[in-house]
Parts: C-alpha cells; sequence; structure tokens
C-alpha cells in the first residue's frame, strides 16, 4: 500500500516536471492584484517588464489590448515585441482616465500577449496569456467629495456629554445605595 503510493506521488512529480520543461514563460512585472488609483482627468505612466526566462530561443510577442481599452495605449507605437532569453524587454504603457469618470468606476483593461510562429516553424507557450489592469477612479488630492456634506460640529461634543452623564449617574446610583445600606 505504502509503496503504491510513493510510486503514485513518484509518477506525479515526474509529469510535472516534464511538463514544465515544455512551457517558455513570460511575465510582466506589473503586479495585477493591486488597481491603479487615478481621478478623472488624470494620466499616468506604467510599465510592464516581459522576461523569457526558459526557452533559449527569443520569443517574439504580439501584444493586445481590449476590454476597457479607450482608457489605456501603449505609448511606444508597437504591438509586436521581441523577447530573447533572459533579457527583461519593457512594454510602455500610458492610462487616462476619462474626465466625466465616477468616483468608484472601475475599468477592467485587458492585456494579452500571444507568441509568433519562430521561423523554424515552432511555437512556445504563453504563461501569461492574458491579465487585467485594474484602473480604480479616485477623488483627486485636496477635494471634498460632494456627497459627505460637513458633519455637525457638534456631534463630538453631543457624544462626549451623554457618555458624561451616564457616568454620572452610575456614580450617583452607587452611592444612593451605599447610603441606604447604612
Amino acid at each position: 500500500m505504502v509503496k503504491n503510493k510513493i510510486i503514485l506521488i513518484t509518477g506525479i512529480l515526474l509529469v510535472v516536471t516534464l511538463l514544465g520543461s515544455l512551457v517558455s514563460a513570460f511575465g510582466t512585472s506589473y503586479i495585477f492584484d493591486r488597481p491603479l488609483a487615478l481621478y478623472p482627468g488624470q494620466t499616468r505612466d506604467i510599465y510592464v517588464t516581459l522576461q523569457n526566462n526558459n526557452d533559449p530561443n527569443t520569443i517574439t510577442a504580439k501584444a493586445e489590448m481590449f476590454q476597457d481599452a479607450e482608457v489605456a495605449k501603449m505609448t511606444d507605437g508597437l504591438d509586436t515585441f521581441v523577447v530573447p532569453y533572459r533579457v527583461p524587454v519593457q512594454v510602455n504603457l500610458s492610462f487616462t482616465a476619462p474626465p466625466d469618470a465616477k468616483v468608484g468606476d472601475t475599468y477592467n483593461v485587458g492585456l494579452k500577449f500571444t507568441p509568433q510562429a519562430t521561423s523554424e516553424g515552432g511555437m512556445g507557450i504563453v504563461f501569461l496569456t492574458g491579465a487585467s489592469i485594474d484602473v480604480l477612479i479616485v477623488e483627486k488630492p485636496g477635494e471634498k467629495p460632494q456627497e459627505l456634506a460637513e458633519e455637525p460640529p457638534l456631534t463630538e461634543a453631543l457624544v462626549f456629554i451623554g457618555l458624561a452623564i451616564i457616568i454620572i449617574a452610575i456614580v450617583l446610583i452607587v452611592l444612593v445605595k451605599k447610603k441606604r445600606k447604612k
């Protein structure tokens, strides 16, 4: 029984190792799980770095933006990138929030890199086939949101006075009970 489990685990590890060698990975440096915060009308430039760390051959990748792509553009004017083995390639992007965007709106800009066939006829398997860069619309620094009207200035004072009255009432009750016992 134990021998069968060891053979099964060894077989799974061998298959995973062999399949891993078939992958020509490229990745990017942008942290895709964090939104890019922009206020309405703001433009911000970022870049992603393509890397080919597994395939000793040069990989050619075609970039494509989709879904909410109107808020982003590739600033180098290229859509095809040559990614040599272990040489990072920078892809420059510019994001502009629409001037009429509302605070809290989110744009999900799709970014996909697809490998192109090489002259030898082969084609790598891409580790990153597509990702989404979330653009979150935030309020412009220094501006108060319109929904949050000024609080009445007495709110904190009323809470403090209410707590003081409760404390005084508790102290008086305790003192009265002590006097009655005597």
